[in-house]
């Protein structure tokens, strides 16, 4: 699962700063999806991004988008090196 892991997290990042560069920054496919099938149910498009939309109904607050985006990147960003190194590990061992 770790290969896979690694793999999820490349993906997210890829999609993040490749596909964000046309899209936006931070854009995901699934996110994308997921607001697409909100609008359909009639709800309507949430004003950041999917993460705020879920901190923000789990805390009852609107929280600052920029300290979220922020912690979004810094927590994928340690979860990808542990994942990496793990990895490593495992093939060395």
């Amino acid at each position: 699962a770790r290969v896979a892991h690694l793999g999820l997290i490349l993906l997210m990042l890829g999609s993040w700063f490749i596909l964000g560069r046309w899209m936006g920054a931070g854009y995901c496919p699934i996110t994308d999806w997921h607001f697409r099938f909100r609008r359909r149910m009639g709800a309507e498009r949430p004003s950041g991004p999917y993460i705020k939309l879920v901190l923000d109904r789990l805390t009852g607050r609107d929280l600052d988008r920029a300290r979220i985006d922020r912690a979004t990147l810094v927590i994928t960003l340690a979860l990808g090196t542990v994942s990496l190194v793990l990895t490593i590990l495992d093939r060395l061992w």
